[in-house]
C-alpha cells in the first residue's frame, strides 16, 4: 500500500514538473507571454517603446501592432532585458536596435558605446526558442479580428543624451481586448511592431515593462489553479506516507 503511495505521489509530482515550467510567462530568457482572455474580457499592459528607422521623427501617436519585429532586434531585445538595462541604459538599447535592424552604430565620434557592442555580440550568439505553434500572436489576432488594441497614454521620454535632440523612447499603457465569443489566446512578444502616427515617423518596438502579470482568467486561471491542485495532492500524498512510515509496527508474538 505504501509503496502504491509512493508511486502515485511521484507520477504526480513529475506532471507537476512537466506543466507548470510551460505556464509561467515572462521570466529571464525569454521573450513571449502567452495569454489568454475570456469572452470580451480587457488587459492592460504598460510597455516601452524603441525607435526602429534611424533618422525618422518619433511618433507623437502609435496604432497596431502590424507585425513582430526581426529576430536580430528580437534577439537584441531579450539580451537587454536579460542585462536589466532598459531602464538604466535607454540609449546603449536603443543604438543596439538600430545595429540590428541596418547593421550601423549611429553614434558620433567618441560617443561611448561599449554596452550597446556587448549587447549585439551577445545577440549575435542568442538562439531564441520558437513560439508556441498554432497560438496567434498579437497582430495577427488583431488582424483576424479577434482582438482589438487601443494604445492610452502614449508620450515620448526626453532624450538622455541631450534633452533638445529627437526623443527615440516612449511609454504607454496597450489595452488589449477579446472581441470574440470564446476564450483566446495569444502570444505578447517582447518587440511587436507598432505603427506610426503618419509615414514620416518611425516605426516603433514594443517591450512590456517588468512587474506586468498576465490575466488568470479563461484559459490560464484554469490551467493556473490545474497545477496547485496536482502540487497540493503531491504534498499531500507524501505527507502522509511520510507518517504511515514512522507508525511503529505492531510487535509480533
Amino acid at each position: 500500500m505504501l509503496r502504491r503511495m509512493s508511486v502515485v505521489s511521484l507520477v504526480i509530482l513529475v506532471i507537476a514538473g512537466l506543466i507548470i515550467p510551460t505556464a509561467s510567462a515572462g521570466t529571464a530568457g525569454t521573450y513571449f507571454t502567452q495569454v489568454t482572455l475570456k469572452p470580451g474580457e480587457s488587459t492592460s499592459v504598460p510597455m516601452m517603446f524603441w525607435c526602429l528607422n534611424y533618422g525618422k521623427g518619433f511618433p507623437g501617436a502609435i496604432t497596431g501592432p502590424i507585425n513582430v519585429a526581426a529576430e536580430d532586434v528580437l534577439k537584441v531585445v531579450s539580451v537587454a532585458r536579460d542585462k536589466d538595462v532598459l531602464d538604466t541604459e535607454p540609449f546603449q538599447v536603443q543604438l543596439a536596435i538600430w545595429y540590428a535592424v541596418d547593421g550601423i552604430f549611429h553614434t558620433a565620434i567618441g560617443v561611448n558605446r561599449d554596452l550597446a557592442e556587448a549587447i549585439v555580440n551577445e545577440a549575435s550568439a542568442l538562439n531564441l526558442p520558437p513560439l508556441p505553434a498554432g497560438v496567434p500572436t498579437l497582430d495577427a489576432a488583431v488582424a483576424a479580428g479577434s482582438a482589438q488594441v487601443v494604445v492610452q497614454d502614449f508620450q515620448s521620454i526626453p532624450n538622455p543624451t541631450d534633452p533638445n535632440e529627437i526623443p527615440f523612447e516612449g511609454k504607454g499603457t496597450v489595452v488589449i481586448s477579446n472581441t470574440t465569443q470564446s476564450a483566446l489566446t495569444f502570444i505578447l512578444v517582447d518587440g511587436q511592431e507598432f505603427a506610426p502616427d503618419n509615414e514620416r515617423n518611425q516605426n516603433l518596438v514594443g517591450i512590456v515593462e517588468n512587474g506586468f502579470v498576465p490575466p488568470t482568467t479563461g484559459g490560464d486561471g484554469l490551467w493556473v489553479n490545474t497545477q496547485l491542485l496536482l502540487w497540493a495532492a503531491a504534498a499531500v500524498s507524501f505527507v502522509f506516507v511520510g507518517a504511515m512510515l514512522r507508525r511503529p509496527r505492531a510487535q509480533g508474538r
